[in-house]
């Protein structure tokens, strides 16, 4: 939610942003890599996004890797004012304008959309669709998420000591099923969950995988994260009560650190 505030008083600078880039690059900084941005605002203009464009990323600091962006066509599913002429969203959407909204990216195979609530008549929540674009290869990739209230240093003059923040009430990732129920190798079959599935129990992941030692386990409740560690046993809490279990393991000593998940457990209240 971003707070209530007029066209002539947004502060000058704020540029809120929801980006990703490939997980490669938390480690390694110095590479060129493909930057998602989920949304962009703009800081002096409510109205204005630039929602799921992708592009080359060059590092910041020197590097070995050459300057060339000609493998990489670039992606943008909303770019501009979203006004109701432009986006066909009756009435326009003001980004400042004090309510909640649900941004929702979906992610298929071949195409990607951006939708987000608005209010009716009635003053509920209906989803309207900003806009979509051919799924590129990348976004079907394994990506990091990250989230700021960014100051762009172009877009003002004077840093203003006052303060202005908005909320964000939660960011959701949903898995798709055909990922939930892949068998990479070195995988020999999906992991198993065994053990008293009642508070006070402790359950065990049995990982099925072949001259692999070095594995994680996450843990999940209604398919949230838990925890995650080197160990293959999770004591059940009072927190988990009828909830459904799912632990993945992460074959961290395979070629590409593959992934497989268990089937849900359901834990007895």
């Amino acid at each position: 939610m971003f707070p209530k505030i007029e066209q002539e008083n947004l502060p000058d600078g704020l540029f809120p942003a929801f980006w990703s880039y490939d997980p490669d690059f938390l480690f390694w900084r110095t590479a060129n890599r493909i930057e998602i941005d989920w949304f962009e605002f703009h800081g002096k203009n409510g109205s204005w996004l630039n929602g799921l464009a992708s592009h080359y990323h060059y590092a910041h600091v020197p590097n070995i890797f050459a300057k060339d962006d000609s493998s990489y066509k670039s992606y943008k599913a909303y770019g501009g004012e979203l006004t109701e002429q432009k986006s066909k969203i009756e009435g326009g959407l003001e980004f400042w304008d004090g309510q909640y909204h649900t941004w929702e990216f979906v992610i298929n195979n071949d195409i990607t959309y951006i939708n987000v609530t608005i209010k009716d008549e009635a003053g509920n929540d209906k989803w309207v669709e900003v806009g979509r674009v051919p799924t590129p290869p990348t976004y079907l990739e394994r990506l990091d998420l990250q989230v700021d209230y960014a100051l762009k240093y172009d877009y003002f003059l004077e840093p203003s000591p006052e303060q202005t923040s908005f909320t964000i009430d939660s960011i959701e990732v949903l898995q798709k099923t055909s990922n939930i129920m892949k068998i990479p190798k070195p995988f020999t079959s999906r992991p198993i969950i065994t053990g008293e599935k009642t508070v006070g129990g402790t359950i065990t992941c049995q990982a099925n995988l072949q001259d692999i030692t070095d594995i994680r386990y996450y843990w999940f409740a209604d398919g949230y994260p838990l925890t995650y560690t080197a160990t293959n046993t999770y004591d059940i809490t009072s927190e988990v009560s009828g909830k459904e279990i799912r632990c993945m393991v992460k074959a961290v000593g395979a070629l590409n650190m593959p992934e497989a998940w268990t089937e849900k457990v359901a834990i007895a209240q």
